[in-house]
């Protein structure tokens, strides 16, 4: 069974080439889109799990964040949103916080990053209700079912 997670950003940043290992280490399937519309649209459909890391140009991705909002709100996905107390305000200006997940101001505990999005996957998909695709995803769920992570 694959976990699935979409890493939203633009440019490159040291962060995001561990915040990828560290997600690929811990089981997932990792894809990569940029912060546009049309970028979006394309990897929607390859994730179980978004995580928005927005950067210092989060003022200029007003038109994409609102599209990831509709993304999550019409269908149903999870979004970690990860950044400066500035960025997350600013983000939360056109995604309502009821949208977001769980939000990782920066610096933080990668392992902690890849442990809640264990927790957040187990906690929506639990039970008979479990559809992360492919074999063993059932199995996943029972496993992961349970308490939060020690210290989240």
């Amino acid at each position: 069974m694959q976990k699935n997670v979409l890493l939203i950003h633009k440019g490159k940043a040291f962060m995001l080439g561990t915040i990828a290992k560290n997600f690929a280490d811990g089981g997932y399937g990792v894809a990569e889109a940029e912060t546009t519309v049309e970028k979006l649209g394309e990897h929607k459909g390859e994730a179980h799990l978004f995580v928005l890391y927005p950067g210092d140009y989060v003022d200029d991705i007003s038109a994409a964040l609102v599209y990831l909002k509709d993304i999550c709100t019409e269908e149903d996905k999870l979004l970690i949103l990860i950044g400066t107390a500035t960025e997350i305000e600013t983000a939360t200006r056109s995604i309502p916080a009821a949208v977001v997940s769980v939000t990782f101001e920066r610096p933080f505990d990668m392992k902690k990053l890849v442990a809640q999005a264990d927790w957040l996957l187990s906690a929506k998909y639990r039970g008979d209700h479990c559809d992360l695709g492919g074999p063993g995803a059932d199995v996943y769920c029972r496993q992961y079912a349970g308490s939060h992570p020690a210290g989240l």
